[in-house]
């Protein structure tokens, strides 16, 4: 399958929706967007961040995204297992955490290895807010892998706040839905066991 499926119009959409809850939460903000692509959500959001960093590993995606030429922006051609010593090496503390489901999610072992450094970044740097996108139907993974990686974000004291499925336009009978999540860091001493609902 083509890396250009990913960049279908109909899945813009997903992109707006993710920038219009940031929109008024970047400000000054370090945001690190794993797995990048193309970088998409640099067309929608105002640049008002204090960093962008993005990294992929399809170099036509990064040079893709490094045309953008965006103020104190870093699009980095890494894989997601080098990136918590790059933002060390750069010295880059995440305010809000992005995966977005590019290439995510297409086997298990990358689907591992993503979530890994999620898991990583999040017990290093404990991030404001993590934004974790990917297909429902590719390997089961939502009902193997993810749980372990949902379990670290609550024993780090994050509620999933927001939730959202979207169906594309013309269905990619292959991939099925997309499902985002956004998951908000409670503050600092808040009981983790407090029943939010």
């Amino acid at each position: 399958m083509a890396w250009e499926q990913f960049e279908k119009p109909e899945l813009d959409g997903r992109i707006q929706l993710i920038a219009g809850y940031l929109a008024n939460k970047i400000e000054g903000k370090t945001i690190v967007d794993l797995d990048c692509g193309t970088a998409p959500l640099l067309d929608w959001l105002p640049a008002e961040w204090h960093y962008y960093y993005g990294n992929d590993t399809n170099v036509d995606f990064v040079l893709r995204a490094k045309d953008k030429a965006m103020p104190r922006t870093g699009i980095w051609d890494i894989p997601d297992n080098e990136v918590l010593v790059d933002l060390h090496r750069l010295g880059i503390t995440p305010d809000i955490l992005l995966s977005l489901g590019y290439g995510a999610r297409l086997n298990e072992h990358e689907s591992q290895t993503l979530d890994e450094t999620i898991k990583d970044i999040v017990h290093k740097h404990r991030p404001e807010i993590v934004i974790y996108e990917y297909w429902t139907g590719l390997l089961n993974w939502e009902k193997n892998g993810l749980h372990s990686l949902f379990d670290v974000l609550k024993w780090h004291d994050y509620v999933d706040t927001y939730r959202w499925i979207l169906h594309p336009a013309h269905p990619l009978i292959e991939y099925g839905e997309r499902k985002i999540m956004i998951w908000e860091a409670l503050p600092n001493g808040t009981n983790r066991y407090l029943d939010l609902d």
